[in-house]
Parts: C-alpha cells; structure tokens; sequence
C-alpha cells in the first residue's frame, strides 16, 4: 500500500453502530485488519469538538457527503455528525512486565485524555477541580484511576449537555499483551490475575450503568476473559470472525483490494472471504511456541498438510485454561489471532503468508527469506548438488526431530510461498497456481524470465516443464519435485539475443 495507495470505504460501519442496539460493541479481528484506523474514522464522524468553527465543522462534514455513508444515509449527517464528546482510551501501550508498571502507563494514558478535555474545569466545583486536576497530572498518590473516566463523562455531559461516545483501542492489551507473555501460573498470579481485576472495575464503572454514555465501541484481537471484564454491562454485543456483524467493515473484500492483489486473503467472516493487505507478523510468536509444543501434534501436522479440520473452540479465552494447555482454549486464541480461519465449519491456514508464520515456528529456518534467495541462486546457476546439500542440512537441523515423517510435505509448501514472496522481493510480477500438490510460478521482468514447477510425490523432468513464449534475455526453467526422502531436480537456462 505503502507504494501504491488507495481507498477503501468503511464509512457504513457508522451506520451499523447507530443501528445496533447494544449500548456496548466488541469488536475482535486479528492483527492489520484496520482496527485503529477505524475507530480513527468513528472519532471524526462523531465528535463534538471543543471551540471547533463553524467553518471547521462544515469542512470536516464535508469529508462525509460524497462517501458511502453520505450518499446512502445522508439524515445520519444530520442527526449523528459532531453530536458527541469522545473519550478515546487506546490501550496499546499500556504493557510492563509488571502491574505496577502497566498501571503506570494506564494512568499516564487516563492523564493525557483529562488533558485533552481540560476546558471542562471551568464547570467543576472545587473539590471536582482537585481530584480533576490530580488526575491530569497523573498523581501518583491519587487511587482511583478505575472510576476516573466515567466521572470524565459526567463532566463532559453537565459541560456539552450531551452523553458520551467511548472508543476502546485494544482493549485487552494491558492483560494479554500481543508481544508475548509467558504462559505460567506465576505470571497468572504475579499480573495477570490482578491486571484482569483492574480492567474489570475500569469498564464496570465506565461501560456498565453509566448515565453519561451514549454508546460505546471497542475493538481488540483475542476474548480475554469477556465473561469477567465486562460482567457489569447488561448491554454488550461480541462479534468475532465467526460472526456475520460487521463482517465487511474490517479488512478488505475481494472488489475492495487493489488490482487483485490477494496473497493476504483466505480469512472468513460471516461467510465472506477478507483479506489482510498488511503483511504483518500476526504477533504472539513466543506464545504460540509455547502452546503449540504441547497440543495434539496430528492435528497440527494435518494444517500444515494444508488439510480442513473441525476443533473445538471456546467463546473466551481464560488464561487458567491456557496455562494448562487446554487443546479448545489454545485452538481459540491460534483463531482470534489470526493463524487459523473456519470456513464452513472447518479450520484451515488462511494463506501462504501465515503459513510461513507457522513453519517458522516448527522450523525457523525455513522462514527465513534468505533461504529462498539462496535456493533460486544456485538453481539459476545450475549448482543441484549445492542446492541438495543446503536442504539436506536444513531438514537435518530443524524438522526431522520434529515432524520426520512429514518434512518433505512441510517444505514442498514453504518451498512454494518462499520461491514466491522471494521473487516478488526481487520485483519480478508473479503469477501461478498452487494446490496441495503441485505449483506453477511463472515470475517476470523486463529482460528476466522465471518459470517454476513444483511437486509433490511426482517426478518432473525437461519436458513436463513449460516452454518460454515471451521475449525475454534470459530464461530459467526450473523443476523440483518432492517425493518420499528425495528430491529431483530438472533446470535449464536460456539465454538469447532479442
């Protein structure tokens, strides 16, 4: 995107958010479905702002009329535009190794949105103005951080005369950070457990029976213990991937990317197919090699066999569940974070990008770009016997202990996405097929050419390859196939005079 920008339209989540009836609205999504970006967009729409101009309300209304929601609901332009104080809790940073120093951070985060809202002061009494001010500069000596906004709400309701809209940014973060944790019962003990409690009276206070607040809407990736932190909001709405509510609104659809790029595609919602353009780690790396070292090794074989399973799965995530390596509380955070999907019913790996994700887990090396670059290299430069060597030590050294009786499978398919995301990092335009046993790449630029066939269980010599059309320099015709314990490897190099 960073290369060639462009935009999509997610202006009809403000209409579902007016429509639905909940009060309160979880959003969950895995990571670089445009979360933030989203609730950036919400802000705009909805806020009132402070001293903001006529002229200035107009111009930021104006950024509306000709998107979807002014076209089809331009009324909600006038009933729902600049109509509510925000208050914007984002989250994300809120992360320390202890809860100490998370609650530090989430009292300098409450600081600065006191600070934003400041101008309030002048219809506070003077005890209001102590406790106000307190907060603003994030005393330390002050103790009740965890009813600090809702009284923010009713400042900013007595000043606007109107209630509020809440905007929650990873809600989850400061007890799940997404960085990585350690699944253990004294991490539970030392943090988790006192962080949960927290974040519990935080949104109780907040989000449950408050008179001051309009609607609130939150996102964030995984259901932390949803049951708990929110067991005092009576109106409250989950909607995760497996749900069909406001499954357009985050990631992109097919006729939404740009030009049919879809390597980030295979994601399920509602019955929709979405794509993550942003090719992001997913996050939780050292987590999922935590876990996934003591799940059912077949099922995990079966995935990276590019194989559908149906898995339990469970509604949250409860860290006593995960410290004990429960298969359905593990198979529900691999879900929500993004390295599974269910498409009718049955789990998959979404695409090639998170695939490598999980070989890497399972054996680093083979997810590591340089691998790729070194392969293609000495194939061009027709080095076989140095290419069997590389792969010989590879397997040795990563997943013959692990998985010996599938590593061929495994590095058939990293093979693949690996010779296919390498080419492209060399800027050459991909196209092929791929299927669980057989790839076809064909790579090109201005003078280079690459036609690539892959297998699985099948021989290839020089002829099963196909033949060059384009008028190109140069030309590799390259054929590896994987079988049993062995490869067998056909190239040639064409050079020519165009």
């Amino acid at each position: 995107m960073a290369q060639k920008p462009w935009y999509v339209d997610k202006t009809m989540l403000i209409h579902d958010l007016c429509q639905t009836d909940s009060t309160v609205t979880l959003v969950l999504r895995p990571h670089g479905f445009g979360k933030t970006t989203n609730l950036l967009m919400l802000r705009t729409f909805f806020e009132l702002v402070h001293d903001e101009s006529i002229t200035e309300k107009k111009y930021r209304r104006k950024l509306f009329d000709r998107l979807h929601i002014g076209t089809h609901h331009p009324t909600l332009l006038d009933t729902e535009f600049g109509r509510y104080p925000i208050i914007h809790l984002n989250l994300r940073h809120v992360t320390k190794c202890t809860w100490e120093g998370s609650l530090n951070k989430l009292r300098d985060v409450i600081g600065e949105i006191f600070r934003k809202h400041h101008y309030v002061i002048e219809c506070l009494s003077g005890a209001e103005k102590d406790e106000f001010t307190a907060i603003e500069e994030k005393d330390t000596l002050y103790q009740e951080y965890d009813s600090a906004l809702q009284k923010l709400s009713m400042y900013l309701h007595r000043f606007h005369g109107a209630k509020c809209v809440v905007l929650v940014d990873e809600y989850e973060t400061p007890a799940f950070d997404r960085v990585d944790v350690p699944i253990s019962q004294q991490f539970n003990e030392a943090y988790y457990r006192t962080m949960i409690g927290i974040l519990t009276r935080l949104y109780s206070s907040l989000l449950g029976d408050n008179p001051y607040l309009h609607k609130a809407f939150m996102v964030g990736i995984l259901p932390v213990e949803t049951q708990v932190l929110f067991s005092s909001c009576n109106d409250c709405s989950i909607h995760s991937m497996a749900h069909s509510d406001f499954s357009t609104r985050f990631g992109f659809t097919e006729s939404e990317l740009n030009k049919g790029d879809a390597r980030g595609g295979g994601y399920w919602c509602g019955g929709v197919e979405l794509h993550r353009p942003q090719y992001n780690k997913n996050g939780f790396a050292d987590t999922i090699r935590q876990l996934i070292a003591h799940i059912d090794s077949a099922k995990i074989i079966a995935l990276l066999d590019r194989k559908h399973l149906r898995l339990d799965r469970r509604d949250s995530i409860e860290f006593d569940q995960l410290c004990k390596r429960d298969d359905a509380t593990v198979w529900t955070f691999l879900y929500h974070a993004g390295y599974i999907t269910m498409h009718e019913g049955q789990f998959e790996i979404p695409n090639a990008h998170v695939y490598m994700q999980w070989v890497s887990c399972v054996a680093p090396d083979l997810s590591e770009p340089s691998l790729y670059e070194a392969l293609l290299d000495m194939l061009v430069a027709s080095e076989i016997e140095a290419f069997h060597r590389k792969l010989g030590t590879i397997t040795i050294e990563h997943v013959c202990g692990w998985l010996p009786e599938m590593w061929m499978d495994i590095f058939y398919h990293a093979f693949c996405f690996g010779a296919d995301a390498d080419l492209r990092r060399r800027g050459y335009a991909v196209t092929g097929t791929y299927t669980a046993e057989q790839c076809h790449i064909s790579a090109k630029t201005q003078d280079t050419q690459f036609y690539i066939r892959v297998t699985l269980g099948e021989n290839v010599s020089d002829q099963e390859v196909v033949d060059p059309h384009d008028s190109v320099a140069k030309v590799h015709i390259l054929g590896i196939a994987f079988q049993g314990n062995q490869t067998c490897v056909s190239v040639r190099n064409h050079t020519r005079i165009v």
